[in-house]
């Protein structure tokens, strides 16, 4: 008889833990996307910067553009702006994940 409440008891643990695993990879996902994103984002906008000191900033744009959309849920709005004046180049993105990402940066050379 004992061993049949080991049983039940064991069942009992997995229908607890399992549910609180998932949402902890969940949530461990989510954040490693937000993160990738995030860096990601950058480091194209600072190629996009540089970019824009030698070529027109409108192709410049579309290119960081297409390229933050290879990353991106199918959803996602993204609102980016690239300048260029004489003292440099500065650009800007917002990325609608909750909560919002944005990102500036500014490039003087």
């Amino acid at each position: 008889m004992k061993i049949l409440n080991q049983k039940g008891q064991a069942l009992l643990e997995a229908a607890f833990v399992l549910p609180l695993l998932l949402a902890t990879g969940t949530a461990l996902a989510f954040l490693f996307y937000r993160t990738l994103v995030f860096y990601y984002a950058d480091h194209q906008l600072h190629e996009a910067l540089i970019c824009a000191e030698s070529v027109q900033v409108s192709t410049c744009k579309t290119h960081l553009e297409r390229n933050l959309q290879k990353l991106m849920l199918k959803n996602t709005r993204l609102n980016v702006r690239l300048n260029k004046s004489l003292s440099g180049s500065t650009g800007r993105i917002e990325i609608a994940l909750q909560p919002e990402i944005q990102i500036s940066k500014e490039l003087r050379l």
